[in-house]
């Protein structure tokens, strides 16, 4: 897997702590696959910073996740559907 990241994850985690919080994210995705019985796992070939924005807060909390730029839909067991971001 190939991860990018944005300017402003870097502001805001610290440029010191953005390997380590995507070495985390490897370890618990393949832990939440093991304790799920899933038989895969996910290997983060290689990071980068992108040349891409995170889009405005506002357009967030319409159901996009900013660190991974890909739509995040609201949660269904939430009351009245509201998104955790």
């Amino acid at each position: 897997m190939i991860i990018t990241y944005t300017a402003e994850f870097v502001a805001e985690q610290g440029a010191a702590n953005v390997a380590a919080y995507i070495a985390q994210l490897e370890q618990e995705t393949n832990l939440s696959f093991q304790l799920s019985g899933v038989n895969t796992r996910v290997d983060i070939v290689h990071s980068y910073q992108t040349i891409y924005s995170d889009p405005p807060r506002h357009f967030i909390n319409k159901g996009f996740n900013r660190s991974s730029e890909v739509y995040d839909p609201p949660c269904v067991i939430c009351p009245k559907n509201k998104y955790h971001h």
